[in-house]
């Protein structure tokens, strides 16, 4: 099978590796036990000040993996998106390795804690409507997610307006309430009955180990669903 990863809309800023062999912000190699193949795509996403730490020695991350052996990815797919370099380590070929209209710089972000976009961002309009997954219709704080001609690189829509409130599903591994997700009280025990409920929602996790379904497999990945702040 095809296991696919696709990161949209996303601001991925300011992580570190230390000491560690990892030299890139976000890969797709595989467990060399899980019998698969996989895709890695990024569209309309910001990426900014990822390093790699050894010792005393500090240098930037590649954003994207580019491995060629296995059990790297099959796919490594970047568009519509902004970090230092322009993913300079991604060599377009058109097919499995997709490297289009992407920038390199600085995103002006407001303030080195506040990533949402400063006038005159580079990353403003600067996303592919396209790649908005059908039922999103919100940035990260809730304001309408595209304000302009198209929508904005990063998580973040500038100039936007609030956009509608949604209800709030608590989840709690601890609870010992009615588990219907209404408060931390009642609040659902596992991910999997949060995430079934549909689009629109906001959903509160308290701090915890939350597993997988015992019934599935080491490939099993939870499916947030559309307009759904997690």
């Amino acid at each position: 099978g095809v296991l696919s990863a696709s990161l949209v809309n996303c601001t991925v800023v300011d992580n570190s590796s230390v000491n560690a062999p990892s030299t890139v912000a976000i890969s797709a190699t595989l467990d060399n036990t899980v019998n698969a193949s996989s895709e890695l795509r990024v569209y309309n996403s910001i990426f900014q000040n990822n390093t790699a730490v050894s010792g005393t020695t500090s240098s930037l991350m590649n954003s994207m993996g580019n491995g060629t052996g296995t059990p790297s990815a099959n796919v490594y797919d970047v568009r519509h998106s902004l970090d230092e370099s322009g993913f300079t380590n991604i060599t377009n070929n058109g097919s499995s390795r997709i490297n289009v209209n992407n920038l390199s710089g600085n995103p002006s972000f407001t303030s080195n804690i506040d990533f949402t976009l400063a006038a005159g961002s580079t990353a403003i309009d600067a996303g592919n409507n396209s790649f908005i997954p059908n039922g999103v219709l919100m940035d990260l704080v809730g304001n309408n997610r595209i304000a302009g001609s198209s929508v904005d690189m990063g998580a973040y829509e500038s100039s936007s307006s609030p956009a509608p409130s949604r209800p709030i599903v608590y989840v709690d591994i601890n609870a010992s309430g009615n588990n219907d997700g209404t408060s931390w009280t009642n609040a659902f025990t596992t991910l999997e009955n949060a995430l079934t409920l549909g689009t629109g929602r906001q959903i509160w996790v308290a701090s915890g180990t939350y597993k997988r379904p015992s019934n599935v497999s080491r490939a099993f990945i939870w499916d947030i669903p559309a307009d759904t702040f997690l």
